[in-house]
C-alpha cells in the first residue's frame, strides 16, 4: 500500500492550530461546509487527502511571539479551500505568500483587535478565481483575473513603507475586473500617492476611509460603469490639511452623485484641493460634503445639481467650472472665492450660498464668509431663486432677470449686538433689483448694514421684508435709510421694522395691503398709487407730524403710536377696524430712542362703522370722538389729562365704567360731538314753506319756521321745522310716519299731512318730501312775551327778550310796547330800532309771516343800591309788561299782553332757566301752557362751536307732546325722544362772553292739583365741556282759598263781596293788569294797562260761584276770591 503524501510546514506553530481543528471549533470547514478535524486519521500529520478535504480556514492567534514568526508555507497546499480567515492579534515580521489556489474565492486577513495593523507584504499570485480580498496586510496582488472586491486598511506608515504601498496600490490598479474598493486607514501622509484606477469599465464603488490620509490625485475617470464613490474623514491635522488634493471623475458616464441610491457618489467630511468631472455624460448631480479649491465638471449634458460644502477655498482663479451643462439648474455652495460669474451656467434656476458657521473663539461668536464680494448674474435669465447666507457681500444689483422668483438674504451673526458697527461699513449696503417680472419674494433678514435699497417693475412681487431678530430678548436697529419700490403691481406685504428710513417711496403698487415701518425716523412718505389697497398699516414710532386716513380708503387696522401727531382726524372713514395709538412696542436694546407720548391731543372716530379696538397712549390726550354706532373696546394707558369722550348714546354708561376701571373718573361722556346718529344711518328730510298766494308751494313762498313734526315706527320722536325752513329725521331701517302738528292745526292744510316711507337698511339712505302749508280762511293771532335773559343785579346791566309771533294764518303789522319799571332801572339800548317814551320802550313791525317771530333784546341798567333817589336793592321786585297794539279780530286776545316779575338779587348766573309766569301760577292755569327761558353764555375764552340744551322733562308735571319751540337765538334742530328734549345749535360759534338762549312753553299736566310743584332744569353743554347745569325752575300752583297770598308785598281790595256783578278794586300802588278766573281755573277775562291804583270790572254775563282774580301791580301780585250770587 502507498503511503500518502505528507504536506511540509516550516512553522510548527500553524501547523499545530491546524490539527487542532475539530467538529467543536471554527478552525476548519469540510466540503459539505461543516467543522471538522483536518487530521482525519489522527497521525499528528495533514496528508494531501487531507488537505483536499478542506473547504474554509479560519487561523486565529493572539500570542505576539507566535504572531511575530509565523510563517504561513504549506497553507498552498489546500487546493480545494475556497474562504480563508486569519485574525492575528500581533504583527508578523515576515512577508507571506499565498499563491496557487484556484479554488479560492475569499480571503481576509484581520487583526483581532483594531489597534493592530499589521504591516506584513502578503504576495498573492495564481489565485484565478479569487473574487474577494479584504485585509489590513499589504497585499500584492498577481494573475488574480476575477477579483472583483478589495477592502484594504492599513496603520501610520513609516516613510520606508511608502514604497511598499505604493507596490499594494499599482497591483491594484492591475485589477482589470475590479468593481470595489474600500480603503481605510489611520495615517498616510505622502502627496505622492497616487490612485489610479482610469479606465477601469467594470469599477462600479469606490470607498476611501481614514480618520487622516493624504492623496496626491485619486483618478477615476474613464470608469464608465462607476456608481457610487464615498470618502469619509473623521478629523484633520491642521486647517490646511487636505486629505485628497485632487479627484478626477472625468468621463464617468454613469456617476450620479447623492442620487437615487442607484448610481450614488457620496463624498463627505473632507476637503479636497480638486475635482473632476469633466465629460461625464450621464451624471445627473453632484453633492459634495467637501471643502475644494476647484471643481470641474464641463460638457456633463445630464447635470442638474452641484452641492458642495466648500469651493474656492485658496484658489486663484474661478474655482468652479460647469459649462456646456445644459441641464445644470441647481447649485448650493460655501463659495470662498472674491467673485462669481454665472455666465456659463445659462440654465441655472436656483443659486445658494450657504455659511460654513466658521466659529470664532476669540470674539464668541460666527465669522460671515467675507471673500465673495461681486456676484455677476445679470446673464442668468433662467434664475428662479437666489439665497445668500452669512456673505459681505456689499452690493447686491440684479436686473432683467425675467425668470427669478425668490431672493433671500441672511445674515445670522449680525443679529449680536457686538457685529452692528462692522455690519455697517462691512456687509451688504445696497440692494438693487429690476424688471425681474416673475419675483414674488425678497427676504432680507440680519443684513444691519444695508443702507439703500431700490425694487422697480418686478411685477409679481408679493412681500418684501427685513424681518426682525432678537439677541437675548431684545431687538437693535438696522441701517435701511432709503427703500424705494415701483411698479410692483402684485406687491402685498413691505415688513421693514426698525430700521433708520428717512425716504420711503412705494409707486404704483396697486395690490399693496399690509405695509409695517414701525420705528423708523420718517417725517414723510411718498405712497403715490399704492393707498387705496392697504389694510394694515403700522407707523409706530416714527416722527410723522400729521396723517390724512382718508389717502387709505380701505385700511382696517392702523398703528401710529410714537409719533408727534397732535391730532388724529379718521372720521367717516368705513374700513376702520383697530386703531393703536400706543407709544409701546418691541423691546428694544441699544441706543435707541424714539419720541415721547407727548403729543397727541384729539383722536377723532366718528362715523367710523366698523371700528372695534381703540387703544390709546399719550400724556396729553385730551379729547376723544367715537361716536360711530358700534360698541367698540376703548382702552385709554397714561392718559391723565383726557377730559372728553363722545360715544353713542347706547355706550355713554359703559364708556363711563370702562375708564373709571382704568382710573378715569373725571372725563366727560356724552354724545354731542356731533347732531346726527354715529355710524350709519338714514335721513328723512325737507323744506316746509307757507303757500301765501295759495298757488301751490314754490320756490318764490316763504319758509314756514317752528312746526312740529312727529314720527313713529312704533316709537314716537318729534322734531320742529328750523329757522331755515329744513326739517331732518334720523333713522335705521324700517318703516316710518311722519305727521305734521301745526300749533293751531284748525287754521292750517299740510300737505302732505301724513306721509310714510321704509329703509330696508341703514345704508345712509336719504328720503326727501317738502311739506307745502296752506291756510284756512283768515284768522289773526299774535302772542308777545317776556323773557329775562340775565338776572337782575343792582349796578349792573340787566338784558331781556321781548318776541311777539304770530300763530295765526295771516300777515300781520302793529306795533309792541314795553313797559319797565322806570324807577329801578334806565333804559341803555335795545337791538331793534325802538321807541322809548318814559317807561315804554315801543317797536313797530310790519309783514309779520304766519309762524314767524321776532325778537329783540333789551338793555337796562339796574339802579344800584346807592342811587341818590331810587335805589334797587336785593329783594326788591321789577314789573315788565308786553302789550301788542290793537290786534283786529285775534281769536285769541289773552296773548297779547305779558307780565313778567323779577327779584333783584345779588349774584349772577349767565346759564339758567327761568319759568316767565313767575315762582307761583294760579291753579287756573293747570293744564295750560307755561312759557320757559334757557339762557347760556359762553364763559370761556374760545368760541363755543357746538351748544345743546337737553331737558328731561318730568312726565308727571308736564305733556311734553305740546312742547313748542318759539324762538332760539341760534339756529337749533330740536330733538324729542322719550321725555327728553335737545335743542342742538350746529356751529353756533358763540364768542367769549357771548350768550344766547331757546324760549319754549308746553302744556302743564292736567290732573295736578293746587299746592304741586313743578320743575324743569336744563343741562347747557360748550362743545366738549363737562355740562353746566341751570338751577331748578321751581313753580308753585297756588291753592284757590289761599287768596291772600301776597308774594311781593303789595295789597289790594275787592269789594262789593259779594257782588251781583260788578267788582272793584283799590290797590296801594299802581294796577297793571286783572285777570279773572273760575272755579276751574280757566281764565275768563283780562285787562292791561291800567296804569292807576283804582279800577272796576263786570261779571255780570257768568254764572253765579266763585271766580278768583290775580291784580298785578307795579309791587307784585296778590290774588283775591270774588262770590258772585
Amino acid at each position: 500500500m502507498a503511503k500518502a503524501q505528507i504536506i511540509n510546514f516550516s512553522d510548527a506553530n500553524f501547523k499545530a492550530k491546524l490539527l487542532s481543528s475539530s467538529p467543536s471549533n471554527t478552525i476548519a470547514k469540510n466540503l459539505s461546509g461543516s467543522y471538522f478535524a483536518i487530521d482525519a486519521n489522527g497521525d499528528g500529520e495533514i496528508q494531501q487527502t487531507e488537505a483536499d478535504a478542506v473547504a474554509e480556514l479560519e487561523v486565529v492567534e493572539s500570542d505576539s511571539a507566535i504572531c511575530a514568526n509565523t510563517n504561513f508555507q504549506g497553507i498552498s497546499s489546500f487546493t480545494q479551500v475556497k474562504k480563508i480567515k486569519i485574525n492575528y492579534g500581533y504583527p508578523i515580521n515576515t512577508s507571506q505568500d499565498i499563491s496557487n489556489l484556484q479554488n479560492l474565492t475569499h480571503l481576509e486577513i484581520n487583526s483581532i483587535t483594531a489597534a493592530v495593523l499589521v504591516p506584513t507584504v502578503f504576495y498573492i499570485s495564481n489565485c484565478s478565481n479569487l473574487l474577494v480580498y479584504s485585509g489590513l496586510a499589504f497585499p500584492i496582488f498577481t494573475n488574480t483575473p476575477a477579483l472583483e472586491d478589495v477592502s484594504l486598511y492599513t496603520r501610520v506608515l513609516t516613510s520606508a513603507e511608502i514604497p511598499l504601498y505604493n507596490s499594494t496600490l499599482a497591483s491594484v490598479q492591475s485589477l482589470v475586473n475590479l468593481k470595489k474598493l474600500s480603503h481605510a486607514s489611520t495615517n498616510i501622509y505622502d502627496p505622492a500617492l497616487t490612485l489610479n484606477l482610469s479606465y477601469h469599465n467594470k469599477l462600479e464603488e469606490v470607498h476611501l476611509i481614514s480618520p487622516s490620509f493624504l492623496f496626491g490625485k485619486v483618478d477615476l475617470s474613464h470608469c464608465i460603469n462607476l456608481k457610487s464613490i464615498q470618502i469619509d474623514v473623521a478629523g484633520f491635522p491642521n486647517s490646511n490639511f487636505c486629505p485628497v488634493n485632487e479627484l478626477d471623475l472625468s468621463y464617468c458616464s454613469n456617476n450620479t452623485i447623492n442620487g437615487n441610491g442607484t448610481k450614488n457618489l457620496s463624498l463627505s467630511a473632507y476637503y479636497l484641493e480638486k475635482i473632476i468631472f469633466d465629460n461625464s455624460q450621464y451624471l445627473e448631480k453632484i453633492i459634495l460634503y467637501a471643502a475644494l479649491k476647484d471643481l470641474k465638471a464641463n460638457n456633463c449634458p445630464l447635470l442638474n445639481e452641484i452641492n458642495t460644502k466648500m469651493i474656492g477655498l485658496g484658489a486663484t482663479s474661478t474655482p468652479l467650472e460647469a459649462s456646456n451643462c445644459p441641464n445644470l439648474k441647481k447649485i448650493s455652495m460655501i463659495f470662498k472665492y472674491q467673485s462669481f460669474d454665472g455666465t456659463s451656467f445659462s440654465n441655472l434656476e436656483n443659486l445658494v450660498f450657504y455659511s460654513e458657521d466658521a466659529y470664532d473663539s476669540v470674539s464668541g461668536f460666527y465669522q460671515p464668509n467675507e471673500e465673495l464680494q461681486s456676484l455677476l448674474l445679470n446673464n442668468n435669465t433662467n434664475l428662479k431663486t437666489l439665497e445668500i447666507y452669512d456673505y459681505t457681500l456689499k452690493n447686491l444689483s440684479l436686473n432683467g432677470l425675467p425668470q427669478l422668483q425668490s431672493i433671500n438674504s441672511y445674515m445670522g451673526f449680525g443679529e449680536l449686538l457686538q457685529n452692528i458697527s462692522y455690519m455697517s461699513t462691512e456687509c451688504m449696503q445696497t440692494l438693487n433689483i429690476q424688471n425681474c417680472p416673475l419675483l414674488t419674494n425678497i427676504t432680507i433678514a440680519g443684513q444691519h448694514g444695508l443702507k439703500t435699497t431700490t425694487i422697480k417693475n418686478c411685477s409679481t412681487l408679493r412681500s418684501f421684508e427685513i424681518p426682525l431678530n432678537s439677541y437675548s430678548g431684545y431687538y437693535f436697529r438696522k441701517s435701511l435709510e432709503s427703500l424705494e419700490i415701483e411698479n410692483c403691481t402684485l406687491l402685498n406685504k413691505i415688513k421693514i421694522p426698525l430700521n433708520k428710513l428717512t425716504n420711503l417711496k412705494i409707486l404704483n403698487c396697486p395690490a399693496l395691503e399690509q405695509l409695517d415701518v414701525e420705528n423708523n425716523l420718517l417725517s414723510t412718505f411718498d405712497l403715490t398709487g399704492s393707498m387705496a389697497s392697504i389694510k394694515k398699516l403700522n407707523l409706530l414710532r416714527n416722527n410723522l407730524t400729521n396723517f390724512n386716513i382718508q389717502l387709505f380708503p380701505n385700511v382696517e387696522t392702523l398703528e401710529l403710536g410714537g409719533n408727534i401727531i397732535t391730532d388724529l382726524d379718521m372720521s367717516m372713514h368705513t374700513k376702520i377696524n383697530t386703531f393703536k395709538y400706543l407709544n409701546s412696542g418691541l423691546n428694544y436694546g441699544g441706543s435707541i430712542t424714539h419720541n415721547p407720548p407727548t403729543y397727541l391731543k384729539t383722536v377723532n372716530l366718528n362715523g367710523c362703522p366698523n371700528i372695534q379696538t381703540v387703544n390709546l397712549e399719550s400724556s396729553v390726550l385730551d379729547k376723544v370722538f367715537l361716536k360711530n354706532g358700534v360698541n367698540e373696546t376703548l382702552t385709554v394707558t397714561n392718559s391723565p389729562l383726557l377730559q372728553y369722550v363722545c360715544v353713542d348714546d347706547s355706550q355713554t354708561t359703559a364708556i363711563q365704567s370702562s375708564l373709571a376701571s382704568q382710573g378715569l373718573t373725571n372725563v366727560n361722556i356724552n354724545t354731542y360731538c356731533s347732531f346726527v346718529p354715529g355710524g350709519s344711518y338714514n335721513t328723512i328730510t325737507g323744506l316746509v314753506r307757507f303757500d301765501e298766494n295759495n298757488n301751490g308751494c314754490d320756490t318764490n313762498d316763504e319758509i314756514f319756521e317752528h312746526m312740529k313734526l312727529k314720527i313713529s315706527d312704533g316709537t314716537t320722536g318729534e322734531t320742529f321745522v328750523k329757522n331755515n325752513g329744513k326739517y331732518d329725521f334720523y333713522t335705521q331701517a324700517g318703516n316710518f310716519t311722519v305727521t305734521a302738528e301745526p300749533e293751531n292745526p284748525a287754521l292750517f292744510t299740510v300737505t302732505p299731512a301724513t306721509f310714510s316711507t321704509s329703509f330696508p337698511n341703514n345704508n345712509n339712505n336719504i328720503f326727501t318730501q317738502d311739506l307745502c302749508v296752506t291756510k284756512n280762511g283768515n284768522a289773526n293771532d299774535l302772542e308777545v312775551l317776556i323773557a329775562p335773559l340775565t338776572n337782575a343785579v343792582p349796578g349792573f346791566d340787566a338784558k331781556y327778550k321781548v318776541m311777539w309771533r304770530n300763530k295765526g294764518n295771516t300777515i300781520l303789522s302793529g306795533n309792541v310796547t314795553f313797559t319797565f319799571n322806570a324807577s329801578k332801572m334806565d333804559f341803555v339800548s335795545s337791538v331793534l330800532p325802538s321807541a322809548v317814551s318814559g317807561n315804554q320802550v315801543t317797536f313797530n313791525f310790519a309783514n309779520l309771516k304766519p309762524y314767524a317771530n321776532t325778537a329783540s333784546e333789551i338793555i337796562f341798567n339796574i339802579h344800584p343800591p346807592t342811587h341818590p333817589t331810587n335805589p334797587a336793592n336785593a329783594g326788591d321786585q321789577l314789573s315788565f309788561m308786553a302789550s301788542l297794539g290793537a290786534v283786529p279780530g285775534d281769536i285769541n286776545p289773552a296773548d297779547n299782553t305779558f307780565n313778567y316779575q323779577q327779584t333783584v338779587i345779588n349774584s349772577f348766573d349767565p346759564n339758567d332757566i327761568v319759568c316767565l309766569h313767575g315762582n307761583t301760577i294760579p291753579a287756573a292755569m293747570i293744564g295750560n301752557y307755561l312759557h320757559y327761558i334757557v339762557n347760556f353764555e359762553n364763559s370761556g375764552t374760545a368760541p363755543a362751536t357746538n351748544i345743546v340744551a337737553e331737558m328731561d322733562i318730568d312726565p308727571a308735571d308736564f305733556d311734553i307732546s305740546s312742547l313748542q319751540l318759539q324762538n332760539a337765538s341760534h339756529l337749533a334742530y330740536t330733538k324729542v325722544t322719550g321725555n327728553k328734549v335737545e335743542f342742538m345749535m350746529k356751529s353756533a360759534n358763540l364768542g367769549s362772553g357771548g350768550h344766547g338762549n331757546i324760549l319754549l312753553k308746553m302744556k302743564s299736566k292736567g290732573t295736578l292739583n293746587p299746592g304741586d310743584q313743578l320743575m324743569n332744569k336744563a343741562n347747557i353743554y360748550f362743545d366738549y365741556n363737562f355740562p353746566i347745569e341751570t338751577n331748578d325752575a321751581i313753580t308753585n300752583i297756588a291753592g284757590f282759598l289761599k287768596v291772600e297770598e301776597n308774594l311781593n308785598a303789595t295789597s289790594a281790595e275787592v269789594y262789593p263781596n259779594p257782588t251781583k256783578g260788578e267788582v272793584n278794586i283799590n290797590a296801594e300802588s299802581e294796577i297793571k293788569a286783572v285777570e279773572v278766573y273760575d272755579n276751574a281755573g280757566r281764565i275768563i277775562q283780562k285787562q292791561i294797562g291800567i296804569n292807576a291804583r283804582k279800577t272796576a270790572l263786570t261779571i255780570h254775563s257768568e254764572n253765579n260761584g266763585v271766580f278768583y282774580l290775580k291784580i298785578t301791580t307795579d309791587k307784585g301780585s296778590v290774588m283775591k276770591k270774588v262770590i258772585k250770587n
